[in-house]
Formats: C-alpha cells, sequence, structure tokens
C-alpha cells in the first residue's frame, strides 16, 4: 500500500528510509546511477524531481553534498535492440550530481554500489584522484 502512493509522494518513505540512509541511497543509485570518469561526478538521473530531491535529502545526512539539475530531453526514443520508437511521459528530466574529491570519496565510504561493473567504475574515479598531482600535493604530506 505504501508503496503505491509513494510513486506520487516518495516523501512518505522518508521515516523509514532515514533508518537506513546509505542502504536506500544504495538501491536508488544500483538503479538509476552512474559514475561519469571523464568529468569526476557521479550522476543519479530521473524524470521525478521528488525523487531526486529526497536522495538529495538522505546524502545529506551522510555529509555527502549534491547539486540537482534539470534539462530538456528527446519526447521519442528508439530502442537500439528493437528498433521500437517510445514516447516519454515529458520532456524535462533531472540529475543528481556528486561531484568534488571529498564528497566522491564519502559516497563511496558511506554508500558505494552492489553492483560491480559501477563500483569498479567508483573505484577508477578515486583512483584518478589518487594519481593526479594535486591530490598527492594536499592530500598526501
Amino acid at each position: 500500500m505504501i508503496l503505491s502512493r509513494a510513486r506520487n509522494n516518495p516523501w512518505i518513505t522518508s521515516p523509514y528510509l532515514e533508518e537506513y540512509p546509505a542502504e536506500a541511497l544504495q538501491g536508488l543509485f544500483d538503479a538509476e546511477g552512474n559514475v561519469d570518469g571523464a568529468f569526476y561526478h557521479i550522476r543519479l538521473r530521473n524524470a521525478e524531481m521528488q525523487l531526486l530531491k529526497l536522495a538529495r535529502h538522505l546524502l545529506q545526512k551522510l555529509d555527502v553534498n549534491s547539486k540537482i539539475y534539470t534539462w530538456k530531453q528527446q519526447l521519442y526514443v528508439k530502442d537500439p535492440k528493437s528498433k521500437k520508437i517510445y514516447q516519454r511521459k515529458q520532456n524535462i528530466a533531472y540529475c543528481l550530481v556528486i561531484s568534488r574529491r571529498e564528497n566522491i570519496v564519502r559516497f563511496a565510504k558511506k554508500v558505494g554500489f552492489r553492483i560491480r561493473r559501477k563500483q569498479k567504475a567508483l573505484e577508477g574515479l578515486l583512483q584518478k584522484y589518487r594519481s593526479t598531482s594535486i591530490y598527492q600535493l594536499n592530500f598526501c604530506s
């Protein structure tokens, strides 16, 4: 019952999720998140702004800062395998972005991914931070 109502208002699950914020976030990022090593950030994309606001709230409880961005996307999308064309419900999408070394390190320590390929991408991003001269100058002295 609560899950069907949560689709319209994810905040009603907040009391339950706040007991286990890391686990809740891990499930969400496993499903909807990715690591972008080229731009040094972790993203969570979804069409529902309220869900991303709830995720940002849970991240703040773990001292991980993030920002939410809005962008327009194509209303129609073509499935690369079946070649079928689908219409999205809306042409606006939202993206929660975790950037800056300290936030990414906190996310890695407190949340991480259960999906192996996503966890490997996160570890690769952390390795990039370790291998830069800025990291060695500021954080390894």
